[in-house]
């Protein structure tokens, strides 16, 4: 993978190549687990698999996978700055967000005990 998504040619970032630098402009970080991590060639699970995507105002975390190539319909389980969001698909991201993102062959028990108060507002 030459620092491209395969699909938009939106550049990735690793978190290595972020430490240090002065940002350039708000970024959002997109960590994907399980099976998801191949999409943005990152299959050793030894390490983070995490796109840094530039902030666009009114964009969703369905159109930044998108935008990575990764099919919604792999993606389950989403986390917003660390709290599951069952809505999260549609969730306008925000400057600075964290995005965490499950396929549905990894278990969350928890969801289900917490998630009515793990949603994030708004």
């Amino acid at each position: 993978m030459d620092g491209y998504s395969g699909h938009l040619s939106i550049p990735l970032l690793s978190l290595q190549d972020r430490k240090g630098c002065a940002p350039q402009s708000a970024m959002i970080e997109i960590h994907l687990y399980g099976d998801l991590r191949r999409y943005i060639g990152q299959e050793d699970p030894r390490q983070d698999a995490v796109a840094l995507l530039p902030y666009r105002p009114g964009t969703t975390v369905a159109e930044a996978l998108r935008d990575l190539g990764v099919p919604l319909e792999e993606a389950r389980h989403i986390f917003i700055n660390g709290l599951y969001d069952p809505e999260g698909m549609r969730r306008a991201l925000r400057e600075g967000d964290r995005i965490g993102v499950f396929p549905p062959n990894m278990t969350m028990p928890h969801i289900r005990l917490f998630a009515p108060r793990a949603t994030r507002e708004g």
